[in-house]
C-alpha cells in the first residue's frame, strides 16, 4: 500500500508543478525549473549523506545550493569588507544621478525636456525588449528619463 500512496504522491505533485509551469513566462520557467531542480539535487544529496556517503553527498549538496542560488548563502565580501573596516560606497547624490542619466541617454547638460524625450524614444527603439533589446537596458533608460524629468 505505501508504494501506490507515494505513487499518487509523485504524480499530483507532478500534475501540479506542470500546471504551475503552463501559466509562466519564459524566463519565470527558466527560474522556476531551474529552482526545481536544485531541490531535486539537494534531495538526492540528503540521500546519499543518510546512507553515508558523505565525499559525494556534500559536494552534491553544495552543487544544489549554488543552483538554488546564491541569495541563500550570506554575502561574504561585504562580510570581508566590513572585518577589514572598509565602508560601502555612499549612496549617489541628486547631482550625481542626474549625471548618470545624461551620460546614458547621451546628452550634454542643459539638455531641454525635449531633448531628452527625443533622446529617450530614440535610443527605446533601439533597446526595447520587443526590439530584441535588454530589460536592464530598457529600464536604465527610464530611469534616465525618470531623473531629468521628473
Amino acid at each position: 500500500m505505501p508504494p501506490i500512496l507515494i505513487g499518487l504522491v509523485i504524480l499530483a505533485g507532478g500534475i501540479w508543478l506542470l500546471r504551475k509551469y503552463a501559466k509562466m513566462t519564459p524566463k519565470q520557467s527558466r527560474i522556476f525549473t531551474s529552482k526545481v531542480a536544485a531541490v531535486v539535487v539537494m534531495a538526492f544529496s540528503g540521500l546519499l549523506l543518510l546512507r553515508g556517503q558523505f565525499t559525494f553527498g556534500s559536494g552534491l549538496l553544495v552543487f544544489g545550493m549554488g543552483l538554488y542560488g546564491t541569495s541563500q548563502l550570506p554575502d561574504f565580501k561585504s562580510l570581508w569588507r566590513a572585518r577589514q573596516g572598509r565602508v560601502a560606497t555612499p549612496p549617489p547624490t541628486r547631482d550625481t544621478k542626474r549625471e548618470n542619466a545624461l551620460t546614458i541617454l547621451g546628452l550634454k547638460p542643459g539638455a531641454s525636456d525635449d531633448d531628452v524625450r527625443k533622446a529617450h524614444r530614440q535610443l527605446m527603439k533601439d533597446h526595447h525588449p520587443d526590439a530584441g533589446g535588454s530589460e536592464e537596458m530598457a529600464s536604465k533608460i527610464n530611469a534616465a528619463k525618470d531623473v531629468l524629468l521628473g
